[in-house]
């Protein structure tokens, strides 16, 4: 139902933050040879020490803007009030049998050499680029260039007891320059949670002092997206406006976990410097969540949308724990922790959104054995104060186990670690159902009823209504879910992290052994040439001939900073990275730090309204009928429109590429649905209708050809149809004037419905040609022209009429294309020419008809 910003992407702190840092590391993990066993992590990478890091300055000074709006007349200090003995967090390990031991190490082995192995494909294609294309072995810079897979991988590195690597890129990142960016835009998100994060994360495991120099500068440059009126950051801040400090204006509409996600890394920059000003802008900022949090449609939860500007938190109506909302409420017992319970309204929120969830997004799913696991779901408030569950989850929702089991263990209130466990658990059964062993990005289940319930026996006949309520079913799906909506995996951390969470909590050894099922699993389907990349199905199992056709050529920064981080940590002793560490930095007493991080959208999510704005929709359908030389020709188009939509050849690709690819791979790395870009784009004018169509319709057809255009039929084509669909529910092709009496507007809407596999929506295609048809055979028997009908018809009427067998001719071409498309539908239920970069296997039949030149539509 929602996008999601990892988001996002999930996008991912690269720190150390639960409690407040961990520092000291004792006892044993797998080295080189020159690491002996039982030498405290710390000692080892410190001994022997490389020269000296030569820090270099950025070619800007953040530190000296002259703020508009900064700094306050009075700035709220750090809390003095002495640190709470927090409750103790991890559990007390007793010693492990030999064997116990000798098969955990043997694990955390294999999970450091795919480490190992990866950073060094990274270091060897794309040293100091923002993330690794493994499959090409390329570069891409994506988060302003300021390499965000080596800053956030540096806490790892440590960790690993990989010192070589780690003192390399120390050097690297001595001379960033966050002066200078490949982007205009920061995204001031990201930038907090992978880049601050990054250099935190790894100075309070270091203490190099040149990792804290560059989190300042880096910190300053952050506080400057706080210069706006209300001392509210901006989400996306103009790199050169803001070093002019004359102030930024505010979006209207943001993701709450955007701004929501900013308080760990300022505070904690705040504490280590001891200068209050970071821990003040964002203070001021989680002061407003919490003075709205109980006056919300859902109270205790906050909305997916806010709005800064309107100082709004509560106005919006649909809820969820994943993306774009998830890492807002990840925060709050990590802040709780953090200040050692200083600032009590942390305390307070965390209470309020765990009963909220458990009253209306967690619900039990109803399964064939009757697990007794939980699933966190979505919800939306209707007007009459209704709120409806919608039983649909997301990877991005799998942090929420291990935040509310540690959110008991902070608030004392066991019953929410049970809640914890089974929300993991839920997790972890979700990546054992499917047959390669890995969890789709977005997926539905039928809820028990209640929600909540100690008993669920299995009812065949229920699951099978909700799986005929879910247009995406498809019979290959486990028993128990009517949907895989999303069938990717991105490399996510979330379930592993909260794994980790419970087996350091707990004690349990059955979370190591999820983990080590899932990791399996996850490593073997996600192998390529330079690394591991996305899976673009999981639902089915793709054998080793044609698997590299199942993977995107992208490896997020967190498969470094999280993945692998938490697959090690679940498999290293339990006081590596000890959950009640205690450290004094800055004569602040904190409590203990973990590795948990921070989860939320990917950045391409969060971006998207910002890409799909009226200005670039228009842009779009300026391209497409620039070369057009006169209105006419929008009512009947004729060859030379059709030359360059249908074989414009490779000059035509190459302008479709330059201007609209980064806009379709913001969409792709969304992995949002139809609805939720209708909900984001929100189409109101005719026009923009036929903008999203052909964007999401023709324009990926000219952007992915070969081997890559399975993207179009599995990413574009689906959210092309959903769109076209409603368009049509709407009555915009055959209603609107715009669009109905300009053919070549009008027959797009149209094309997403041959393009589908669906023999139902052939139908609906066939039909609506035949309906354009009817409309101009209804002008041609008209006589004269209506003058009081608007211009558009009185135009159509003067053009088919000069030429009506031109007109007739176009509608009988397209209904004619229409019906092979049907044919070839009936005949083999899907299009033969698409199995290849589908990795599809061709029946004897299918190979016979391509063989013998059967249409392959392969222009479209």
């Amino acid at each position: 139902m929602f996008f999601a910003p990892r988001r996002y992407v999930r996008s991912i702190i690269g720190g150390l933050f639960v409690f407040g840092i961990i520092y000291y590391v004792v006892n044993t993990v797998p080295q080189a040879r020159e690491a002996a066993h039982h030498v405290s992590i710390d000692h080892f990478m410190n001994k022997d020490s490389a020269p000296p890091v030569i820090f270099k300055k950025s070619s800007f000074d953040w530190s000296q803007v002259k703020h508009k709006y900064l700094p306050p007349d009075e700035v709220t200090p750090l809390p003095t009030d002495k640190a709470r003995a927090l409750p103790k967090i991890q559990h007390v390990f007793t010693p492990e049998t030999p064997a116990a031991k000798k098969l955990r190490e043997k694990r955390q082995s294999v999970v450091r050499k795919v480490f190992q192995g990866d950073w060094a494909n990274y270091k060897k294609y794309a040293w100091k680029m923002d993330a690794l294309n493994p499959k090409s072995g390329t570069g891409k810079n994506q988060f302003s260039g300021w390499m965000a897979t080596l800053v956030d991988g540096l806490d790892a590195l440590w960790m690993l007891g990989l010192k070589n690597e780690f003192e390399e890129a120390l050097a690297v990142v001595a001379e960033l320059d966050f002066g200078k960016s490949t982007d205009y835009r920061v995204n001031v998100f990201e930038t907090t949670i992978r880049y601050l994060g990054g250099f935190l994360a790894a100075y309070d495991l270091s203490k190099r002092e040149v990792l804290l120099k560059k989190a300042v500068e880096l910190g300053d440059m952050l506080y400057s997206a706080f210069n706006t009126e209300y001392r509210f950051p901006v989400d996306f801040m103009n790199f050169e406006a803001a070093k002019l400090g004359t102030g930024l204006s505010l979006e209207g509409w943001v993701v709450s976990a955007s701004p929501g996600t900013l308080s760990l890394e300022m505070t904690r920059l705040s504490q280590v410097t001891g200068d209050p000003k970071y821990y003040d802008v964002v203070n001021r900022l989680m002061e407003l969540f919490r003075d709205q949090q109980n006056s919300t449609k859902i109270p205790g939860l906050w909305p997916i949308w806010i709005s800064l500007s309107k100082k709004d938190t509560k106005s919006r109506e649909e809820f969820t724990m994943g993306g774009s909302a998830d890492s807002l409420y990840e925060y709050l017992p990590k802040m709780h922790a953090l200040l050692g319970g200083g600032n009590p309204m942390y305390a307070e929120m965390t209470k309020d959104y765990v009963a909220a969830a458990k009253k209306e997004l967690f619900f039990r799913p109803m399964l064939p054995g009757g697990e007794d696991i939980l699933i966190s779901g979505n919800a939306k408030a209707n007007p009459s104060g209704e709120v409806v569950l919608d039983p649909e989850s997301e990877h991005l929702t799998c942090f929420i186990g291990g935040s509310v089991a540690l959110a008991g263990k902070l608030l004392e209130v066991p019953d929410d670690v049970t809640i914890g466990s089974k929300l993991a658990k839920g997790c972890a059964y979700v990546y054992h159902s499917f047959a390669s062993g890995v969890m789709p990005e977005r997926y539905n289940m039928v809820p028990c009823e209640p929600k909540i319930t100690d008993k669920c026996p299995w009812d065949e006949k229920r699951w099978e209504d909700g799986t005929k309520a879910r247009k995406e079913y498809k019979e290959i799906l486990p028993k128990g879910f009517t949907t895989a909506k999303d069938p990717r995996y991105l490399l996510r951390p979330e379930a592993i992290e909260s794994l980790f969470l419970l087996y350091r909590m707990t004690g349990d050894t059955e979370y190591q052994e999820s983990a080590w099922k899932m990791f399996e699993s996850v490593e073997k389907h996600s192998r390529t040439t330079h690394g591991h990349a996305a899976i673009l199905d999981v639902v089915k199992v793709y054998d080793e001939s044609s698997r590299q056709k199942n993977l995107e050529d992208y490896m997020e920064s967190f498969w470094f900073g999280e993945t692998l981080k938490y697959y090690y940590l679940i498999f290293s002793p339990p006081d590596l990275i000890d959950l009640d560490q205690r450290s004094f930095v800055s004569s602040t007493p904190l409590a203990a730090s973990s590795v948990t991080q921070a989860s939320t959208a990917r950045p391409d999510d969060m971006a998207l309204e910002k890409v799909l704005t009226p200005e670039f929709l228009k842009s779009v359908r300026d391209f497409w009928y620039e070369h057009l030389p006169h209105d006419d020709d929008l009512v009947v188009p004729g060859q030379v429109a059709h030359q360059r939509w249908y074989a414009g050849g490779a000059e035509f690709d190459q302008s479709c590429v330059s201007q609209f690819a980064p806009a379709l791979d913001a969409i792709k790395a969304s992995g949002v649905d139809g609805a939720g870009l209708l909900k984001l784009v929100h189409p109101t004018e005719p026009c923009d209708w036929l903008s999203l169509i052909l964007l999401l319709d023709q324009i990926p057809r000219n952007c992915y050809r070969g081997a890559s255009s399975r993207v179009v039929f599995t990413v574009f084509d689906p959210l092309a149809l959903a769109v076209a669909q409603a368009a049509v529910a709407a009555g915009v092709p055959h209603t609107a004037p715009e669009i109905r009496w300009q053919l070549a507007f009008r027959s797009w809407f149209y094309l997403p419905f041959e393009h589908s596999e669906d023999a139902a929506m052939h139908d609906e295609c066939r039909e609506q040609y035949e309906r354009m048809g009817r409309d101009v055979e209804m002008l041609l028997a008209e006589d004269a022209g209506d003058e009081a009908a608007d211009e558009y018809r009185r135009r159509a009427w003067t053009v088919v009429h000069k030429d009506a067998k031109a007109a007739r001719a176009l509608v009988d071409a397209q209904l004619d294309f229409a019906r092979r498309h049907e044919d070839i539908i009936k005949q083999f239920g899907r299009y033969p020419h698409r199995n290849e970069p589908m990795g599809r296997e061709p029946t004897a039949e299918e190979k016979a008809f391509l063989e013998k030149g059967g249409d392959t539509f392969t222009s479209k």
